[in-house]
């Protein structure tokens, strides 16, 4: 149950910052959702070990934004490849 319960706990954070500094360092979303991302993870330890509740809060609320700009940035993304290719994109019919 301790590897299970205690080893994510550190893990988490850990891996937003290093997911938002790879993120920033290759270009593939804005840098701003890169550092949306690492800021999540350097905030969340701070909201858990301090528990307070406003600081809990916008932790969690700039986190859930920065996932909502790299999922909006990845479906750009997505939808400009599938336009800019020969093959339709997912969910299209094709008509003759």
């Amino acid at each position: 149950a301790n590897v299970v319960l205690w080893i994510p706990g550190p893990v988490m954070p850990l891996c937003l910052v290093a997911l938002g500094v790879t993120l920033g360092l290759t270009h593939t979303t804005p840098w701003w959702t890169a550092a949306l991302v690492a800021l999540g993870g350097i905030l969340f330890p701070l909201s858990r070990i301090t528990r307070t509740e406003w600081v809990a809060h916008t932790t969690d609320a700039v986190i859930l934004l920065s996932f909502i700009l790299l999922a909006v940035a990845i479906a750009r993304r997505w939808t400009d490849r599938a336009a800019a290719s020969s093959v339709p994109a997912w969910g299209t019919i094709n008509t003759p």
